[in-house]
């Protein structure tokens, strides 16, 4: 074969064997950090990182490993399925030295002995996808460092234009207008970063964690290691198994940040607070060169029931499970080898030469409708198409369900420009007809040919579209009167509560608390991203039994008002863990304040608060939309 087509079958080898056997490891590695759940995020995050650089180093086994070099050396690049004596029905019949033409055959004789690596499990392939997942590979992996280039240049520039805020902390810390997360930079010189419009709505406690949380970036080396993660991740842009890893990654890598914010200031509740209000404001996407303290909204929910979680903070890894992810991670890529499947050229029916198609006076066989190519998505899966026929209206419909669906009709002219997007059917919430729209303007489309020529012409396509969630954060603060701490000198205090959390209908697909109270169905159709808050008082009996509730502030929506007063009147104070309330450690204390205030522990101070101040924050948003999705091409 030619040294091209080798190549391209050495690199589609790598990139099967990695995805497989990426995915057995991954699994592995999964499985046992659910299984020891003592191991610190620190430690998680080092064995995320030496699973993903095994996941580059699984293709360059693949293309050491003598039992796949050499069958990949032994196979011919096109193989005759005519008999070398046979009759050819083509003009030229003779087979032709492979120096004459391209699609010349290779004949029978000419092929290599079998060796003893042939024995092993092969996959036939045909010629032009082992190209085809090569140039995508070489495609998405020379993008995704360009991104990064890009980013560290854009981060420069950011930097540049920086005011300084304060030197009164370990690192710089900057202000900038154009950022929109605060983050941390600097190999030589590291600084912190934070939006300017961050002064005017946070508060100095909130503003203060949030610069913990950096310079635990920082002191934990994470510029560097996300640095190394980044380029990791242009090697294996197109291993979907990568993409699990990558986010494991910075999802540990912030919770193990969130661990120093607790352990430095104890304020694991008021950051819980603090990322919230971040989140339910919305936020730009970070960039990759930076690590930063707000990520993905779902990860903001799995770090906030963290930081709520009263569980012993391991600030350093373990050396011990880092030696043996180090040790045993590569040897188990070795040892995968041995089973791993060898790929090979199928054979190939005889090609005729080159010959120009000239339509024929009853139609065009280049005839075709629009197609669509969706922006550059690093996430999207290996193989995507590049161009791609839409797929019907009907198709994605039956596929997710017309709930989930918004149909469209694409107008595109004999340039290629959308001339019309009608959308004929879409869910009804807010916002999601720009959304839509925005969406289909951002695709490039080549327009449709008939008869051998570009047309004008419209077609019925659809999308799938997520259901806006909400969220809530509640706090529960009992009243006590002034002087009430000198006249009970010996009484302890029942702690405010927090609790946060999602509708009950979220519930199994975020994996987080069910909010508190229960959303009305007249709220779906609040606006998105937008912060509503209700305050209630409530007057309670030695028992603890509600005797008055009175709506303090209100949220401007009835229904929730009307929602919180049900809640705050259907409970017994004080509140327990058991309703999903936590107590709320004060700042100056030690972890072990929540074991031994709990619920058990504050229900016997004496006297019981007889006022409480319920206050509960909500906010809807779209939840993270799943890449290859969006126009339902994938699986139909």
């Amino acid at each position: 074969m030619s040294s091209i087509e080798q190549i391209a079958l050495v690199i589609a080898s790598g990139l099967l064997a990695s995805i497989w056997e990426g995915a057995l490891i991954v699994a592995a590695i999964w499985l046992t950090l659910r299984l020891i759940p003592a191991l610190g995020a620190a430690t998680r995050y080092i064995i995320w990182l030496s699973t993903l650089a095994t996941l580059v180093l699984i293709p360059i086994f693949t293309i050491w490993h003598p039992a796949h070099t050499a069958n990949i050396r032994s196979l011919p690049a096109i193989v005759s399925t005519q008999s070398s004596n046979a009759q050819s029905p083509r003009t030229h019949s003779q087979v032709q030295p492979r120096t004459q033409h391209p699609f010349a055959e290779v004949p029978q004789a000419s092929l290599p002995a079998p060796t003893p690596t042939q024995g092993a499990t092969r996959i036939m392939i045909p010629t032009y996808l082992a190209f085809a997942l090569t140039l995508a590979w070489l495609l998405i992996a020379i993008t995704r460092a360009c991104m990064l280039a890009c980013n560290l240049r854009d981060l420069r520039s950011l930097r540049h234009d920086t005011l300084l805020m304060s030197c009164e902390h370990e690192f710089p810390v900057l202000l900038s207008e154009r950022l929109h997360v605060p983050i941390a930079v600097g190999f030589a010189h590291p600084a912190i970063i934070l939006p300017a419009e961050l002064i005017g709505h946070l508060s100095t406690e909130a503003l203060e964690s949030i610069i913990t949380h950096e310079t635990a970036h920082l002191r934990r080396y994470d510029v560097w290691t996300n640095a190394l993660t980044r380029i990791l991740e242009c090697f294996v842009a197109c291993n979907p198994v990568a993409w699990f890893v990558s986010r494991q990654l910075t999802l540990e890598r912030e919770i193990a940040c969130d661990d120093w914010v607790v352990t430095r200031e104890g304020a694991g509740v008021s950051f819980a607070r603090t990322l919230a209000t971040m989140a339910s404001t919305g936020h730009a996407r970070p960039l990759l060169a930076a690590p930063s303290a707000i990520g993905s909204r779902n990860s903001v929910l799995v770090r906030i029931e963290q930081l709520l979680d009263a569980h012993p903070r391991h600030l350093r890894p373990s050396l011990f499970a880092l030696g043996g992810a180090v040790m045993f991670l590569p040897i188990i890529a070795i040892l995968l080898q041995s089973i791993s499947p060898v790929l090979a050229y199928a054979a190939q029916p005889t090609r005729q030469p080159y010959t120009t198609t000239v339509a024929s006076a009853n139609g065009c066989p280049n005839n075709r409708t629009i197609l669509m190519k969706m922006p550059f998505n690093p996430m999207a899966p290996a193989g995507h198409p590049n161009w791609y026929v839409p797929v019907t209206a009907d198709a994605i419909t039956a596929k997710f369900g017309a709930s989930k669906t918004a149909a469209v009709a694409i107008t595109v002219d004999a340039n290629g420009k959308l001339r019309n997007i009608s959308v004929l059917s879409h869910p009804n919430y807010p916002g999601v007809m720009n959304y839509i729209s925005q969406t289909f303007k951002a695709v490039t489309y080549k327009p449709a040919i008939d008869n051998c020529k570009a047309v004008a012409s419209t077609f019925h396509t659809a999308m799938t579209v997520d259901t806006p969630v909400l969220w809530s954060m509640s706090q529960v603060v009992p009243n006590y009167p002034n002087g009430w701490s000198n006249e009970h000198k010996s009484a302890c205090k029942v702690p405010d509560l927090l609790h946060a959390g999602v509708p009950a209908s979220q519930h199994a697909h975020f994996d987080v608390p069910v909010g508190l109270p229960q959303f009305p169905t007249s709220l779906s159709n609040v606006t998105i991203r937008k912060p509503y808050s209700a305050s209630v008082r409530i007057h309670v009996n030695a028992r603890g039994d509600v005797t008055s509730a009175t709506l303090v502030s209100s949220s401007g929506q009835p229904a929730f008002d009307a929602a919180l007063l049900a809640a705050a009147r259907g409970q017994t104070y004080p509140l327990t863990e058991s309703t999903g309330f936590n107590p709320v450690r004060p700042n100056t204390a030690s972890l072990a304040w929540n074991a031994t205030h709990g619920s058990s522990v504050y229900k016997q101070c004496s006297p019981q608060p007889t006022d409480y101040t319920w206050t509960t924050t909500y906010t809807r948003f779209f939840p993270t939309t799943i890449p290859g999705t969006t126009f339902g091409v994938v699986g139909i």
